[in-house]
């Protein structure tokens, strides 16, 4: 018997490719190995719900859409739960439409980069704004509330690209004040 080495990733087309994106050799090498999980095939590394809630992708240029990669993600993290719950659907707390629609801004957030001046890591305000997405939508497992929201702090950047510093903040505090009035029982 001879041995074959593994094939590689297929290209997965029906994510966009863009500018700056995820990596798309490791995107595809997840989504193969969590679509074997989901089919039940033998699988020598099988994913898990907490991998897939945990997975975080290197950017580069002309990468995956990073949206479309983490709608994909968060399908995966309800098929799993769904499994693993006994065909029920996952757990999703309620929210109300109003921090709905801010977490529909807060993923399409652009915001201007410095270069000469400080400013905070593209990457890092990336990864935790997928969580605030997660938490406005009542999909994260575990969500954040205003107080931490308020009390994050991102690594930061002079002489290469980073993002606004006040820019990110004011989105932030926008974010907080809704999480608050949320918590509180008012709309948000």
């Amino acid at each position: 018997m001879e041995n074959t080495p593994p094939s590689p990733p297929q290209r997965t087309p029906q994510i966009p490719l863009v500018l700056r994106g995820y990596e798309p050799t490791a995107v595809d090498a997840f989504i193969q190995r969590t679509e074997a999980t989901l089919a039940g095939l033998e699988n020598a590394f099988p994913v898990t719900i907490a991998e897939v809630q945990a997975v975080r992708f290197p950017y580069v240029l002309r990468g995956y859409d990073p949206q479309t990669v983490d709608r994909l993600i968060g399908v995966y993290i309800a098929r799993l739960e769904g499994g693993e719950r006994g065909g029920r659907e996952p757990r999703r707390v309620p929210v109300s439409s109003a921090l709905w629609e801010l977490s529909d801004r807060v993923e399409r957030s652009q915001f201007p980069t410095t270069r000469f001046r400080e400013g905070y890591d593209e990457q890092d305000v990336d990864t935790f704004l997928d969580r605030v997405v997660r938490t406005l939508r009542g999909t994260d497992p575990q969500p954040l509330n205003a107080a931490q929201v308020r009390a994050t702090r991102f690594s930061t950047t002079r002489l290469r690209p980073g993002y606004d510093t006040a820019a990110v903040d004011a989105l932030l505090e926008e974010v907080a004040a809704a999480l608050e009035r949320h918590e509180r029982g008012g709309a948000a």
